[in-house]
């Protein structure tokens, strides 16, 4: 049909960058180059598809439509019918696409193009495709059609006597409300005598309601062989250097074979190599530095073939370093305070008695309260150095209270140990004047000593 009803089908051509875990050397790439809309018309021979630069304003107003048959080369889909959805090419965003109404009677090939490789070697080919139709599309050829037809596209590589090499489908490619690129591929490789291909592509589908389709990106690369397997590697010991735990390239392969040890190792951006770690980009020898803490550390490489540097796969190391438990003495603390009067009291500190791996006092801890224990009252204790103060004017008692040593980082690897402390607090008001010492008795006859701020020493019963 010729009316916003009838629903078309689209190609895009342009060049790509790819993203992809491994690459190899980029042979030939199809584009179109960049511009303004409309773009310029292809070559002869490469499309049976009629060219129809379809007049339409920038902000798209009016409805554009290629009648069937036609092709534009365009920079967003909408320049081909504006109810489809919203996409630019898939390299950049504001390429040129070839964009195609299909025959709406008629499925078949509707791009060949001939392409220049080498003898003896296996290639990748590879197209981005995605399905342009919008969710007032979908709900149209849903209620009025019988639902939206899916694009099909089969990708296919002939020597140029005709002879299929290989072939691939691309499957009903799914509706999104927002459209989605994806990637599309085969391996072929061709013989000694083989120098020249043509890339195919066919509708697997008819024309109607749907079936719209943008393609991009067609790529031929040498096809990659190097493989790359993620590693990992558990130590329990640290106290020294631990050099060469870990050879990335050993469970790694060249065309289904050990790796040559010759191949060229790198940190693959935006991975960094951790601190802790060591990596021998000649030799993909990893180690790990002396006194690293427990913990899991990775990074991501990437590995080269020497003579060819675009074959290349990356992979992901990881190391896990898991020490023993530390091993925690903690042990109880006495103390007392002749006079709590006076002023607060720094009385112990309840790591110099207590040990982490043989350390005396620890470095490497954790001090709380023990799990349930209430502070006591009048009492200070500073669980970032361990020490333990009783405030001026804590009143006469025993306390005592539960604390928690633990290994830095471990919450799990703790001892408990108990401080106990004898406090004595004497009454030194109302002691007159003229007196710089006087010597008091607490009420269990304990003797204790107030000073004032006086030129006379005297002594003075308690009050």
């Amino acid at each position: 049909m010729r009316y916003f009803i009838h629903y078309s089908f689209w190609l895009i051509f342009c060049c790509v960058t790819f993203l992809h875990t491994a690459s190899a050397q980029i042979i030939d790439i199809e584009t179109f180059g960049t511009g303004t809309y409309p773009g310029p018309e292809l070559p002869a021979g490469q499309t049976n598809q009629i060219y129809n630069p379809v007049a339409q304003p920038a902000d798209f107003p009016l409805p554009g439509i290629l009648e069937d048959g036609e092709y534009v080369i365009a920079t967003n889909s909408q320049q081909g019918f504006i109810s489809w959805g919203s996409i630019g090419d898939n390299t950049t965003g504001t390429g040129y696409m070839m964009l195609v109404n299909a025959d709406d009677n008629m499925a078949g090939e509707f791009y060949r193009r001939r392409v220049t490789l080498t003898a003896n070697t296996a290639f990748d080919f590879l197209t981005y495709a995605v399905n342009v139709n919008s969710q007032s599309d979908f709900d149209f050829c849903t209620d009025n059609e019988g639902g939206l037809i899916l694009p099909n596209i089969r990708l296919q590589i002939e020597d140029t006597s005709g002879n299929i090499l290989a072939f691939t489908n691309t499957g009903n490619i799914p509706f999104n409300m927002t459209p989605v690129w994806e990637e599309y591929s085969l391996t072929f490789s061709t013989d000694s005598t083989t120098t020249e291909v043509d890339v195919v592509l066919f509708n697997n589908s008819v024309g109607g309601c749907g079936n719209d389709l943008a393609i991009d990106d067609i790529t031929f690369r040498v096809a990659v062989t190097m493989d790359a397997s993620d590693d990992t590697v558990t130590i329990t010991d640290t106290t020294t250097q631990q050099n060469d735990i870990l050879f990335v390239g050993a469970n790694d392969t060249l065309d289904g074979n050990t790796l040559p040890g010759t191949e060229l190792y790198f940190i693959e951006p935006p991975s960094t190599l951790p601190s802790e770690l060591l990596f021998d980009t000649t030799t993909g020898g990893i180690s790990v530095v002396a006194g690293v803490p427990s913990g899991t550390y990775s990074f991501e490489y990437r590995v080269c073939e020497t003579v060819n540097e675009f074959n290349c796969d990356t992979a992901i190391a990881e190391i896990t370093v898991d020490l023993p438990p530390a091993v925690i003495t903690s042990q109880n603390d006495g103390g007392s305070v002749a006079n709590a009067s006076l002023g607060n009291t720094s009385v112990l500190n309840v790591l110099d008695n207590d040990s982490i791996d043989g350390v005396s006092p620890p470095t490497n801890f954790d001090l709380s309260f023990a799990p349930g224990e209430t502070p006591p009252l009048g009492v200070v204790f500073d669980t970032s150095t361990g020490e333990v103060i009783v405030q001026q004017g804590t009143p006469t008692s025993q306390i005592s209270f539960d604390y928690q040593l633990c290994e830095s980082g471990d919450p799990d690897n703790c001892e408990i140990a108990t401080t106990s402390i004898d406090i004595t607090t004497f009454n030194c008001s109302n002691l007159g004047e003229n007196i710089v010492t006087v010597t008091v008795t607490d009420q269990d006859g304990n003797e204790g000593s107030c000073a004032a701020t006086v030129t006379v020493v005297d002594t003075i019963a308690p009050q």
